[in-house]
């Protein structure tokens, strides 16, 4: 189940990083950037480079990050209780 978390959640990371870059290649108006195998050879080149370039060969690079992913994390799950509180009560219905 852990393994199936981590997996989606790198796949989605991934997209939305690749989605990122090309979205620079229209904003700074580079058109090589724009293609979809390039945004991600750049997209999974910079996860390699975090990931052995910022934490060592090890490949520990990731644990950096992991503080914010975990707050990240957190604060999502905050916020999807506070909307669905929020919507118990206009609704009218029992929320306690």
């Amino acid at each position: 189940m852990a393994a199936l978390f981590a997996g989606t959640t790198m796949d989605t990371g991934l997209r939305l990083q690749r989605y990122i870059f090309q979205e620079w290649g229209e904003i700074y108006n580079q058109p090589w950037m724009k293609k979809p195998a390039v945004a991600t050879l750049l997209a999974v080149g910079s996860c390699l480079l975090l990931a052995f370039g910022a934490g060592g060969a090890d490949g520990s690079g990731g644990l950096i990050i992991w503080p914010l992913f975990g707050t990240t994390n957190q604060l999502l799950a905050g916020l999807t209780l506070l909307v669905v509180a929020v919507m118990l009560v206009r609704l009218g219905r029992r929320w306690m």
